[in-house]
C-alpha cells in the first residue's frame, strides 16, 4: 500500500512541477543542480515534489521493486539513459496501431501491429520518469518508486490526442499484461494540450474492471478536460489527483473534487 500511496501523490507531482519547466516543453537537455543528500541525480535539486511527498523517507521502506506500473500515455522512450532496465517491453501495447485489441465485454475486429508503445510526443516519457526514474545514477531526476518496473501503453498519437476508446483498451490491456498500478495522466496540461475525446464512460468502465481484478489506477484530476473523476464510480474506485504548489497551496489550473 505505501508503494501505491507514493505512486499516487506523483501525479500531484507531475502536474505541480510543469510550470516551472524551461521554455521549451518537456525539456530533456543536461541539468545540474546543487548536491542533494539522498540522492546523486544531476537535477535533484529541482525534485522539490519528490521531497514534498517524503519520497526519500519512503524509500528506507521500499523503492517499489516487483510492481509493475502501466503509464496510458503517449508511449515512452525505450532508449531514455534514464529508464533504461526500467521498462516492460510489450509487443501490440500501441493501441493507436493495434486496433485489434479489446477489452474482454467488447466485440473483435480492427487491424492486429505487433508494434511497441513507442513516444512520439513526449508526456508519456515524462511521465514514466517521474514514475520510476533510476535513483542514484548521477543523471537526470530520480522516480518516485525508483525500482519499480513500467509498462508503457500508448492511446495518445503524436499530437497528444486520442478517444475515450482507446483509453478504455489501454486500461485493459495494462490489467491483461499484469499492471498492479495504472497511471492516467489524461486531459488538458497546462503546457502540452492533451485531448481525449469522449465522455469517459468506456473509460470509467474499465477502470471498474481493473478494480475488479485489484489493481490500483491512479488518476489526474486534470485541468477542466477529460472528466474521469466526475464518474461517482471512477471516484469509488480509482485515486483522483489534484495539484499543489511548492508551499502545499492548491494550484490554480487543478481541478479538485467537492
Amino acid at each position: 500500500m505505501y508503494v501505491k500511496a507514493v505512486l499516487a501523490a506523483s501525479a500531484a507531482f507531475l502536474v505541480a512541477a510543469l510550470p516551472g519547466a524551461a521554455a521549451s516543453r518537456y525539456d530533456d537537455g543536461p541539468c545540474r543542480t546543487g548536491r542533494q543528500a539522498w540522492t546523486n541525480d544531476a537535477c535533484a535539486g529541482k525534485l522539490w515534489g519528490l521531497a514534498r511527498i517524503a519520497a526519500p523517507q519512503a524509500w528506507r521502506i521500499t523503492r517499489g521493486g516487483g510492481v509493475r506500473v502501466a503509464v496510458v500515455d503517449t508511449g515512452t522512450d525505450f532508449r531514455h539513459p534514464d529508464l533504461r532496465r526500467r521498462l516492460v517491453a510489450v509487443r501490440g501495447s500501441d493501441l493507436t496501431r493495434n486496433t485489434a485489441y479489446r477489452c474482454p465485454w467488447e466485440r473483435r475486429g480492427g487491424k492486429r501491429a505487433r508494434v511497441l508503445a513507442l513516444d512520439d510526443n513526449g508526456h508519456g516519457t515524462h511521465v514514466t520518469g517521474i514514475v520510476a526514474a533510476r535513483a542514484g545514477n548521477g543523471i537526470g531526476v530520480a522516480g518516485v518508486a525508483p525500482n519499480a518496473r513500467v509498462l508503457p501503453v500508448k492511446v495518445l498519437d503524436k499530437k497528444g490526442s486520442g478517444t475515450d476508446a482507446t483509453v478504455a483498451r489501454g486500461v485493459c490491456f495494462a490489467v491483461a499484461h499484469k499492471a498492479r498500478v495504472i497511471n492516467l495522466s489524461l486531459g488538458e496540461d497546462p503546457l502540452q494540450q492533451l485531448l481525449v475525446e469522449g465522455s469517459g464512460r468506456k473509460t470509467a468502465q474499465a477502470i471498474d474492471h481493473a478494480f475488479k481484478k485489484g489493481v490500483a489506477v491512479v488518476v489526474a484530476g486534470g485541468n477542466s478536460s477529460f472528466p474521469l473523476c466526475g464518474f461517482r464510480s471512477v471516484r469509488e474506485q480509482a485515486v483522483c489527483v489534484g495539484a499543489v504548489e511548492r508551499n502545499d497551496l492548491k494550484a490554480p489550473y487543478s481541478n479538485f473534487g467537492d
